[in-house]
């Protein structure tokens, strides 16, 4: 296993892509959002940190629906 940030993702891994792309973000941590990481296909490229990320989910996305386990992972995030 990777050393993982404070919502499971690699330290900095996603930040240092986002800025290379010089990607202009809608709202601060989005880089750790599943939407964003999933438009970026990190469920594809990465799928066992992904699964680090959604096991045991106990928030839900008001927005796209989608089930992290820590409220970091997601833009609205609502407890299930």
């Amino acid at each position: 296993m990777s050393a993982t940030g404070p919502a499971g993702l690699r330290n900095g891994s996603l930040r240092r892509e986002c800025i290379m792309a010089k990607i202009e973000l809608p709202h601060p941590g989005h880089d750790k959002h599943l939407c964003y990481l999933n438009n970026l296909g990190f469920q594809i490229s990465n799928p066992e940190e992904y699964k680090q990320l959604v096991r045991d989910g106990k928030f839900m996305c008001k927005i796209c629906g989608r089930v992290a386990a820590n409220e970091k992972n997601l833009c609205k995030p609502v407890s299930l």
